[in-house]
């Protein structure tokens, strides 16, 4: 009943966060200066909250927790929005030499070689024409034009995945060392490996469809149109996308091997 409890609360919070986030996303540029204060009025009401009677305390919870997603949404929107342009605006529109960490493994697109990377703290797609292949963890200098995904594509679906930024290699790219902790790409370089060993062991489909059930890498299935379609003709497109079911399966797992507790919790969380 607790849990219940918890998760509905969560849901609340969720609820309002989002909507802070859609509040700020549809209102203009003009108009966002005074969102400022709404995080502070959403604390200030929050506060006030505890002065209500102890008998309202079901709808007490579920309004505190609404106020403060809003809030917290707010703040994190707009914090987010003005590091973001702080450091996008001095690239757009530009050629520049940058350094950048690798995010993720080098693949070939019909683009070209495809590189997410991270300059600061913008993460970018950058397309090179060479044959230097990147591997997460590296630092690398790189001569590009940058371009804003949401001018190059009429659409904000980069941006949605927190990618602002194309950026175009006039050069090829040097490879400068390591990235500092480089622990953190521990989870990208053994994904990189199931990739190199899935594509070595299985034929052309299988690689495809595995590719994409076990570390979310669609491109080969999109460049099969014919197995592709097929996956979606049967109705079965849907797990070859990282959704719920895959984390579904991933905690049941870690519940038949945990049990049901605070311990399964602890480790699928993080895990998750």
């Amino acid at each position: 009943m607790k849990g219940a409890v918890a998760v509905r609360k969560l849901a609340w919070f969720a609820v309002f966060f989002a909507a802070a986030a859609l509040l700020i996303l549809l209102l203009s540029e003009e108009s966002k200066a005074w969102l400022w204060a709404l995080p502070f009025i959403s604390c200030a009401v929050f506060g006030l909250t505890f002065l209500l009677r102890r008998q309202d305390k079901p709808l007490t919870g579920i309004l505190r927790m609404a106020l403060l997603g809003f809030g917290v949404g707010c703040l994190y929107v707009l914090l987010w929005n003005q590091m973001i342009q702080q450091e996008l605006s001095p690239l757009l529109d530009s050629e520049k030499t940058v350094e950048a960490v690798v995010l993720e493994d080098s693949s070939d697109t019909e683009y070209g070689i495809k590189t997410d990377i991270r300059i600061g703290r913008l993460r970018c797609t950058l397309y090179s024409n060479g044959v230097t292949t990147l591997e997460a963890g590296q630092r690398i200098s790189v001569r590009a034009a940058f371009m804003s995904t949401l001018e190059k594509t009429k659409s904000d679906y980069y941006l949605s995945l927190g990618v602002p930024l194309f950026g175009y290699a006039k050069e090829e790219p040097v490879i400068l060392g390591k990235a500092s902790a480089y622990w953190r790409f521990i989870p990208a370089r053994i994904g990189a490996f199931l990739r190199q060993r899935i594509s070595k062991i299985f034929d052309r489909n299988s690689a495809a469809f595995l590719l994409a059930v076990l570390t979310g890498d669609r491109s080969k299935l999109k460049q099969d149109i014919w197995f592709s379609t097929m996956l979606r003709s049967s109705g079965v497109a849907h797990c070859v996308a990282v959704s719920g079911m895959h984390l579904s399966f991933l905690v049941m797992f870690l519940y038949v091997l945990l049990g049901r507790g605070r311990l399964s919790a602890c480790v699928c969380i993080p895990v998750t």
